[in-house]
C-alpha cells in the first residue's frame, strides 16, 4: 500500500538529509464514504497521515479548488497528500466549467468560507462541505445563520480563518467522516479549545463517523456516516446551549 514509503521515507527525507534535499511529489487518492463501498473502500484515514510530519494534506470539495490545489501542490517542494472524495466525481449539482487556461491557484493552507454567517461555525472538508451547505440551509429556516468553512488543506491547518469566524459567531461545529477516536476533527477542537477558548459560548461539538465499520446496506452506511440530519441537529444544540 505504499504506507512505509510515504511515512518513514517521503515525509522524512528532507529532515534526514539535513534539508539538502526536498521531496516535490504528489500523492493522488481516492476516499471517502457515501458510495456503497463498505468497509473496503469508505475509508477517510488523513488522521494517519496527518501525524507523519513533512507531509501536506488537501482535501478539496469543489472542481476549482481541486484544480488549483493541485496547481499549489505540484510547484510546492514538499510531499503533498492530494485527497480525491469518489462521490464528489459524479455528484453533478457542483459541475463547473473551468477554462483550461485559467491558471488559478489556490494556497495550500488557506481556507474558504463557502458560506458566511453570524450564529455557529461549521468547519468540515471534502464531500462534508456540501452536507454543512444543506444543514446551513435548515438552520436558516429555524432562524440561524451557520457560516461554513471550508478549510480545504488540513496540514497545515489555516487557523486563522477559523479564530476570526469564531470571534463573530462564538459556537463551533467540526465535520468529518473518518471516526470519532483520535479523528481529524478531534484535532481541529483541540487547537480552537486552546487557541479560541475565550470565543466559546458553548462547548464545541463534532460530527464524525461512528467508531465502526462502514456497512453495506445504504441506510445503515448513512446511519454510521455524518449526515445533514445529525449535522442540523449538533448545531442547534449548540446554539441553543
Amino acid at each position: 500500500c505504499g504506507f512505509d514509503q510515504i511515512v518513514n521515507m517521503t515525509a522524512t527525507y528532507h529532515y534526514r538529509t539535513a534539508g539538502e534535499v526536498n521531496i516535490p511529489m504528489v500523492i493522488r487518492g481516492p476516499a471517502g464514504g457515501y458510495g456503497g463501498g463498505a468497509l473496503y473502500h469508505s475509508q477517510m484515514n488523513e488522521a494517519w497521515f496527518a501525524n507523519s510530519p513533512g507531509l501536506k494534506i488537501v482535501c478539496p470539495s469543489t472542481p476549482s479548488d481541486a484544480k488549483g490545489l493541485m496547481i499549489s501542490a505540484l510547484r510546492d517542494p514538499n510531499p503533498v497528500l492530494f485527497y480525491e472524495i469518489k462521490e464528489l466525481y459524479r455528484k453533478r449539482e457542483i459541475e463547473e466549467e473551468l477554462n483550461a487556461g485559467d491558471d488559478a491557484i489556490v494556497p495550500l493552507g488557506k481556507a474558504r468560507i463557502a458560506r458566511e454567517g453570524a450564529d455557529v461555525t461549521l468547519v468540515t472538508y471534502g464531500q462534508n462541505v456540501w452536507h454543512c451547505l444543506e444543514a446551513a440551509d435548515n438552520l436558516a429556516k429555524e432562524g440561524y445563520s451557520a457560516e461554513v468553512i471550508d478549510i480545504r488543506t488540513l496540514v497545515p491547518l489555516d487557523e486563522e480563518t477559523i479564530i476570526a469566524s469564531l470571534q463573530k459567531t462564538n459556537r463551533l461545529v467540526v465535520v468529518n467522516e473518518a471516526p470519532m477516536t483520535c479523528g481529524f476533527a478531534g484535532e481541529i477542537l483541540a487547537r480552537m479549545t486552546t487557541k479560541a477558548f475565550r470565543y466559546l459560548d458553548a462547548p464545541p461539538a463534532r460530527v464524525t463517523r461512528l467508531d465502526t465499520p462502514v456497512p453495506w446496506v445504504k441506510p445503515l452506511e448513512l446511519h454510521v456516516l455524518p449526515s445533514v440530519e445529525k449535522i442540523t441537529e449538533t448545531a442547534l444544540q449548540t446554539i441553543r446551549f
